[in-house]
Order: structure tokens, then C-alpha cells, then sequence
């Protein structure tokens, strides 16, 4: 399950600028969603400057492995193009998942005047944490996180 997530986030992440959302028949969540095999990756979520969202990964179509997240803007004068350069950066991040850091990918990065940061605590079958972005030093952006096995 692990190398398939790592697998997810690299494709569906490396390229935010070219990822495909889907809208789903009820127009009230969006869905990014991978397959390979016997698995499948679906991550839904709302859209706005607070996201609420899930991450399913399943195995012959029994869920067994979930991660839920909410969070957002925290500056609330932020402009459009400000948000989606922040929603860029913290998918950029996750396309960057390696065997170290598969969930959220690496710990820290710099996009420009950007900070990017991934605090983690515990395993990927039990885990929290929280994504932070900063810039000059003032969080702009703050997701938390957490999840692990269903099995």
C-alpha cells in the first residue's frame, strides 16, 4: 500500500498545474481520483479558502487505508491568485513523496517566498500532523491532518 501511495502522489501531484479535478454529479465535492491494478486512490474535497476533505485508498474495492484533512487560508485578505499559488505549493509538495515521507511528502521546501512545512508524528498506519505555509515569516496557510490503516 505504501509504494502505491508514494506511486499516487508522485503522479497525480508532480505537475499541479496539469492535475485533472473532477466535479461529481452532485457539484458539492471535487474528486481527484488514480488507479493501478487492484487499487484505487480518491481524494474528495470542497473548494474555497477552507478545505474539508478525505483521501481514501482501497484494495480490491474494500476501503483500507483513509486520511481526512481541513484547513486553509488563514490571512483573510488573501486574493484569488495568492490562494492558488498556496494550493499549488502544498500539491507540489505531496508530488515530491518518497519512501521517507509518503504521506504529505518532504518535511520543508521553498517555492520562491514561500515556506512550506510538514509536521508528521507517527506512522502510516496511525498518524497527524499539519501543513504550514509562510510567507516572510507570517502563516498563510495551515492544514491538519491525520489517519492510517483501516485494516
Amino acid at each position: 500500500m505504501k509504494d502505491f501511495l508514494i506511486e499516487a502522489n508522485r503522479f497525480l501531484y508532480s505537475s499541479p498545474d496539469t492535475l485533472i479535478i473532477k466535479k461529481l454529479p452532485q457539484k458539492d465535492v471535487n474528486l481527484i481520483e488514480y488507479r493501478r491494478d487492484e487499487y484505487s486512490y480518491r481524494n474528495y474535497f470542497t473548494e474555497g479558502k477552507i478545505v474539508f476533505g478525505q483521501i481514501i485508498i482501497s484494495l480490491n474495492d474494500k476501503p483500507i487505508w483513509c486520511m481526512q484533512f481541513n484547513g486553509g487560508a488563514t490571512l483573510s485578505a488573501l486574493d484569488e491568485r495568492t490562494m492558488r499559488n498556496l494550493r499549488f505549493i502544498a500539491r507540489k509538495n505531496r508530488g515530491l513523496a518518497d519512501d521517507t515521507y509518503p504521506i504529505r511528502g518532504p518535511r520543508e521546501s521553498i517555492y520562491a517566498d514561500l515556506h512550506y512545512f510538514n509536521d508528521i508524528f507517527g506512522c502510516l498506519d496511525n498518524f497527524q500532523g499539519q501543513e504550514i505555509i509562510q510567507l516572510q515569516g507570517e502563516t498563510c496557510f495551515k492544514m491538519k491532518f491525520c489517519g492510517g490503516s483501516l485494516c
